[in-house]
């Protein structure tokens, strides 16, 4: 008998509730796929020839052959794909009921790494001119250099100096050279008033020179704020352009494919402003367009996608859903999920809206990576054990990238308050025992090994 079958409690009834499910759907839907094929051509055959009178040779006809197999597909892709939920399902419900074993054991991972905090990086203080910053670089970098003081839209003092001592140690020449290009051509063009370019050019030297710095800036953005991160430390110049792009009310091609619409700049950041929101303006840019970017390209409100993609696509909130609701526990939790995800306004994000999203959508935060970070892959305690998804992410670390992870804490009594995601730094394995550093709520953390795999939910590891 399965092992995981015979489990107590409710993780019982979930994985055999499920079991059940998929047996069923795939008896109906995939002995053969031809049978949904076939089905489809005798429903177009009844609606074409009571519509038009044509008979079933009718189908021959070239438009009438398109129309039966568009719809054809349109019924056999939910098929196909619950056969492949099928096919996976063994492995799935083991790695499900393993992961959600060890989070039962409530692992707090926010409490218990809240004293671990590590201090950002300072920067020099004694560079007092350009020509001073001049002087400490190398030889091969003083053009570049020379190129970003005279794009700079504004005046640099000392602070900025020493930010832009840090930034250009990290950069090379090349970055160097395509972050003052892109300044120029901000400082130049129109889109945005000058006291608003000099403070977003200012943050955005402050975010090249000090990624760690990214932190929340307008409520559960832990998925573009980790994004942001990882753009600002891994990928510089792409993510000065993305921001000035935004920055001027441009769209912007994400190396993915898709376009970022520019829908809140600098008039939504003076109302927030006025709001006593004090974030940077660069962070507001950043993670209120790409949030609303992520939510309006992968909503919770498209019903097709909840129920045939349950792995990532509002995966873990439908499985909180499909909980007993006659265990009163089980039905508050449910109803929580319910009120805290579904029930808010998902397919767009609105910084300026109280009903805006809380939470983040594993969903959102997967598309998210994969249109930053090319070839980005989920992985999830709904496909892979938190070993096999540690592996993913620490064969990222190897190779010097940071890596997404979404977080469970079963502490908050807001449900959707325990997902969030962080992004992981660096692990020491000379430690006893072996601890992981990551960053969360702008400043690095860090926190054993163990207990890090005990609480993460989902990677997105492999990107460039």
């Amino acid at each position: 008998m399965d092992p995981v079958a015979q489990r107590p409690g409710f993780f019982r009834r979930v994985y055999n509730t499920g079991v059940t499910a998929v047996n069923t759907g795939v008896a109906v839907l995939a002995p053969n796929p031809i049978v949904v094929v076939q089905g489809a051509a005798r429903v177009a055959d009844k609606v074409l020839n009571r519509a038009t009178g044509m008979a079933a040779p009718a189908l021959a006809h070239p438009v009438v052959r398109k129309a039966t197999l568009d719809l054809a597909s349109m019924l056999a892709a939910p098929a196909l794909q619950v056969i492949g939920w099928k096919r996976g399902f063994d492995t799935i419900g083991a790695n499900l009921i393993q992961a959600w074993g060890v989070h039962s054991q409530k692992h707090d991972w926010d409490q218990l790494s809240a004293g671990t905090t590590l201090p950002n990086p300072t920067f020099p203080t004694d560079i007092e001119t350009p020509q001073a910053l001049r002087e400490k670089v190398s030889p091969a970098k003083r053009e570049a250099v020379t190129k970003v003081l005279d794009a700079y839209p504004g005046p640099a003092g000392p602070e900025k100096l020493g930010q832009l001592k840090v930034l250009v140690d990290r950069l090379s020449p090349e970055q160097l050279g395509r972050l003052a290009t892109r300044l120029q051509a901000f400082k130049e063009g129109p889109g945005a008033s000058n006291p608003f370019k000099e403070e977003v050019a200012g943050q955005l030297i402050h975010d090249l020179a000090n990624p760690l710095r990214a932190d929340n800036a307008c409520g559960p953005t832990c998925s573009s704020t980790s994004s942001q991160l990882r753009m600002a430390r891994d990928k510089p110049a792409e993510y000065a352009e993305l921001v000035l792009d935004l920055a001027q009310g441009k769209d912007h091609k994400l190396p993915g494919g898709a376009t970022v619409k520019a829908a809140y700049g600098e008039d939504t950041l003076k109302k927030l402003r006025e709001g006593g929101n004090g974030a940077p303006a660069s962070a507001l840019l950043f993670q209120t367009n790409l949030q609303h970017f992520a939510a309006s390209h992968v909503s919770m409100g498209k019903p097709i996608q909840n129920v045939f993609n349950p792995l990532f696509n509002g995966g873990l909130n439908k499985l909180f859903q499909a909980f007993d609701s006659s265990d009163p526990a089980q039905g508050k939790l449910s109803q929580d999920i319910d009120n805290s995800f579904v029930n808010k306004d998902l397919d767009k994000f609105n910084p300026l809206d109280k009903n805006r999203q809380t939470g983040h959508d594993p969903a959102q935060m997967e598309f998210l990576n994969q249109q930053l970070f090319p070839g980005a892959k989920a992985k999830s305690w709904l496909t892979d054990s938190p070993n096999a998804i540690w592996g993913a992410v620490e064969s990222d670390l190897k190779k010097g990238k940071s890596v997404s992870v979404s977080l469970f804490n079963p502490s908050p009594q807001n449900p959707a308050d325990r997902f969030h995601v962080v992004t992981v730094l660096s692990v020491d394995h000379k430690t006893s025992p072996p601890t992981v550093h990551f960053h969360t709520w702008g400043g690095e953390r860090t926190l054993s090994l163990d207990d890090f795999k005990k609480s993460c939910t989902m990677a997105m590891p492999g990107g460039r």
